[in-house]
């Protein structure tokens, strides 16, 4: 990883950093001290940072529950992920998480967060059982801290919200009404109620004068529960939109829930060739500025902008919240995210609670727009113009471990030694369940790298490991890791380009969850994805939404701050 400015300072915590480095693993694991949830508390209510991560697969920690800011890297993503997840590595960082066997995950986790240079790690104080016995709540599903901000918006500004029936009795008696699915586009695509155009929540504010310029003409929204849709209509509201505007309740869950029939395989986005009414976007960017202006979301001039990418005591997240539609690449060090996404899935990209993030759109609309909703969730948030965006301050941003590609072999080799040797080849697929399901190296071991061990000792007969994954990254930054616990004489590789690359040179393909060592369970199934679901899961899904409000009142840690 590279260095980060700061990164030879002693650490926020008062003890000694451990000795980082790429090199084997000290014998026997080291002590990780430990921090009291209460601490963590602390440091949420001050707005102090600090990074808690949950190390258990994304199963579990949805359907468990898990602290509001703590955020799911399970170890077997730590290498490709930390970089841009934990960009300074001074950063203090709280451990949690046992599997299903009670096995304790955070020495793994904190011995190879050590190797990446990571060095104030600490763990916390009787896990998930000592969380809630100090007060803590536990929130259960994805994206949980996103999710629980929208309630509380809906429930302080009294969101409008139409129910499925009143929606498709004014669709069905022909009312001239513009019908927006704000989620993304292949959900979209998935399922959506019946002429529903899509245009992401980012962008709203973007594109909906030009598509509604009669200000009589009602704006409803959707997504496929409840957050994107009540923050797009909220949204609209608090820019002085004059349209009357509302979100369709529970979104195609309530339409589905509701009897009504949904629409498969839609996609209708803007009109081709369509360009922002000039008005219209004069006074969208107005409004975004407005929103910005009141929560006090300062523009960063030049020096603002370089004393922020360099401030060794702080984390500076960066982003480029264009739509997808967007193919200009992102300014240097930003990583792009379109903006209804950023605020839904933040956890997804920014582990650190107290952390500083930039916003960078190019016309002024989304970005302001997005920076007011962190604004309100808490977050220290500035925005750059486009000349401030794209001069690049150096050595500010970490990269990706070095790579292994010493231990690289091709589609063709692995072919040759799986036909030619009897079991002395084993290849370990660590990419993710569901890709593995779809098609997958003939003979190959599905597993959780917390299952590494097991399964190495369970094969004692394979002289030749090959690790491998979708397109290859996660297996390739998992080599050194892998050889410290790898006896002297088996040999290790990567197969590059994973499984793409396997089906790219005509290599024959297995199907199904044939070997699995390890239980599925790095993906959890989204109750609001699809129609696959019993009836009573999308029923529990919005009932647990709906008690969202009262789980933050309990908790106090939140922070999330009301529109001036």
């Amino acid at each position: 990883m590279n260095r980060q400015p700061g990164q030879d300072h002693p650490p926020a915590s008062d003890r000694d950093p451990a000795p980082g480095g790429d090199g084997p693993a000290a014998a026997g694991p080291v002590a990780v001290p430990e921090m009291q949830a209460e601490e963590v508390r602390r440091h949420w209510r001050q707005g102090l940072e600090i990074a808690v991560l949950d190390l258990r697969e994304e199963e579990p920690f949805a359907r468990q529950g898990h602290p509001l800011w703590s955020v799911c890297l399970p170890l077997g993503r730590i290498e490709t992920e930390a970089w841009r997840r934990l960009p300074r590595q001074t950063v203090p960082i709280v451990l949690l998480g046992r599997d299903g066997r009670g096995r304790d995950l955070v020495p793994a986790a904190a011995d190879l967060l050590r190797r990446l240079g990571y060095s104030d790690l600490r763990r916390l104080s009787g896990d998930l059982e000592g969380w809630q016995a100090a007060g803590g709540e536990l929130f259960r599903d994805v994206n949980s801290a996103s999710k629980a901000f929208g309630e509380w918006v809906a429930e302080r500004s009294a969101t409008p919200l139409l129910a499925p029936e009143q929606v498709q009795q004014r669709l069905a008696a022909g009312e001239r009404l513009l019908l927006l699915d704000v989620r993304r586009r292949d959900e979209h695509g998935v399922m959506t109620l019946p002429g529903s155009r899509h245009l992401p929540g980012g962008e709203l504010l973007r594109w909906v004068g030009t598509l509604a310029p009669d200000p009589e003409t009602p704006v409803l929204v959707h997504c496929a529960g409840r957050t994107r849709g009540i923050l797009a209509a909220q949204g609209l509201i608090d820019a002085g939109l004059p349209n009357p505007v509302a979100a369709v309740r529970n979104g195609t869950i309530g339409w589905h829930l509701a009897g009504l029939p949904l629409e498969r395989g839609a996609d209708r986005g803007l009109p081709d060739g369509l360009e922002p009414d000039s008005a219209a976007l004069a006074a969208a960017r107005r409004a975004a500025g407005r929103l910005a202006s009141q929560l006090q979301v300062p523009w960063l001039d030049g020096a603002g902008w370089t004393a922020w990418c360099r401030d060794p005591r702080r984390t500076t997240y960066r982003f480029d919240v264009r739509p997808e539609a967007e193919t200009e690449p992102p300014p240097p060090g930003f990583a792009r995210v379109p903006a209804g996404q950023l605020i839904q899935e933040l956890d997804h990209h920014v582990a650190v609670r107290g952390a500083r993030i930039v916003l960078w759109d190019g016309d002024g609309v989304c970005a302001p727009a997005a920076a007011a909703w962190l604004a309100r969730m808490g977050w220290e948030v500035a925005l750059l113009t486009p000349e401030q965006a794209t001069t690049a301050v150096e050595g500010t941003w970490p990269g990706p471990p070095l790579p292994a590609t010493e231990a690289a072999i091709g589609a063709r080799l692995l072919q040759e030694w799986l036909q030619r040797e009897n079991g002395t080849t084993l290849v370990l697929d660590l990419g993710d369940g569901a890709g593995y399901g779809e098609g997958h190296v003939p003979g190959a071991l599905w597993l959780l790298r917390r299952d590494l061990e097991e399964v190495l000792a369970a094969h004692p007969q394979a002289r030749r490991l090959v690790l491998c994954c979708a397109d290859g990254q996660r297996a390739e930054a998992a080599i050194p890791a892998v050889r410290t616990v790898l006896p002297a004489e088996r040999t290790l590789h990567w197969l590059r380009g994973g499984r793409q690359g396997w089906i790219r040179a005509g290599g024959p393909l297995e199907t199904g969850p044939c070997q699995l060592a390890s239980p599925l369970e790095d993906r959890y199934r989204r109750p609001y994805v699809g129609l696959d679901h019993p009836r009573q899961a999308m029923e529990d899904y919005l009932t647990w939404e709906y008690g969202l409000v009262a789980q933050l009142e309990r908790d106090g840690s939140h922070g999330f701050r009301p529109l001036p």
